[in-house]
């Protein structure tokens, strides 16, 4: 390097270091921007996929009525909605050599006359 292009090359150096801190700025405002507009975007999605939906369990119960598959009860859905919900709990079945022991050790054959 030659010291006499240096202050030249510093000049430009220090020229193209505004220029990139300047276009990071801007960029960086642009990306928040779209951000901005892609979470109201997305909020605009989800209330109109919940308003289609809605919109299509209307439709189908429309459907059923005018078939008259179904008939309109408004009591019966908040009873439903009150109830708790219910837990199912499985259970393996006993064989029938498990079962006849039960039976034995109760005393059931007995009963039945066996």
């Amino acid at each position: 390097m030659d010291p006499q292009h240096t202050g030249d090359l510093m000049k430009h150096l220090e020229k193209q270091n505004e220029l990139l801190k300047e276009t990071q700025k801007t960029m960086s405002h642009e990306l928040q921007k779209l951000m901005v507009e892609e979470e109201m975007m997305m909020h605009k999605l989800c209330e109109l996929m919940v308003t289609h939906r809605k919109n299509k369990k209307e439709m189908k119960k429309t459907q059923y009525l005018l078939e008259g598959k179904e008939t309109v009860e408004p009591s019966v859905v908040t009873v439903e909605a009150q109830r708790p919900p219910i837990i199912y709990q499985y259970r393996r079945r006993k064989s029938k050599a498990q079962q006849e022991t039960v039976q034995v050790s109760n005393g059931s054959d007995i009963d039945k006359g066996f």
